[in-house]
């Protein structure tokens, strides 16, 4: 399942396809997304043991979104291994919904050091600068 790495706006008005009988959402630039890779800084990290969940806020300059982690307290924290507030961090995670807010699923969150992050950045500028022009090349 091929799970490109997009930038946290393009999830702002996704659509989900499951109206049509399909799985995934649909963006301006994407026709079905169902697993992502997102970048970004964790900006917020809510946990509520109570509940059984911890909900980490990732901003990556052009919007944001939160990670949700459902389950057991020991199992949340293997998840999130270590990465904490104003970490830099690459997610892998499925794309979800719950009423009109969209979310993230985290299968895997790595924190990033300085090289690391300078590589995504720039990845992300070339695979999404390819997707905008072959989205405009298919309009011409």
């Amino acid at each position: 399942m091929n799970a490109p790495l997009i930038p946290i706006i393009e999830l702002d008005n996704a659509e989900s396809l499951s109206k049509y009988g399909n799985v995934g959402y649909q963006t301006k630039h994407f026709n079905r997304l169902i697993l992502v890779k997102i970048i970004g800084y964790i900006v917020d990290v809510i946990d509520n043991d109570e509940r059984g969940f911890t909900f980490l806020r990732v901003d990556d300059g052009t919007a944001s979104i939160l990670l949700k982690i459902f389950g057991e307290r020991s199992e949340r924290r293997k998840r999130i291994k270590g990465v904490d507030r104003w970490d830099y961090v690459l997610v892998l995670g499925f794309v979800r919904h719950w009423g009109e807010e969209i979310y993230i699923q985290p299968i895997n969150i790595k924190k990033l050091d300085i090289q690391e992050e300078i590589y995504y950045k720039l990845r992300l500028i070339i695979d999404y600068y390819a997707v905008l022009a072959k989205n405009r090349n298919s309009y011409s």
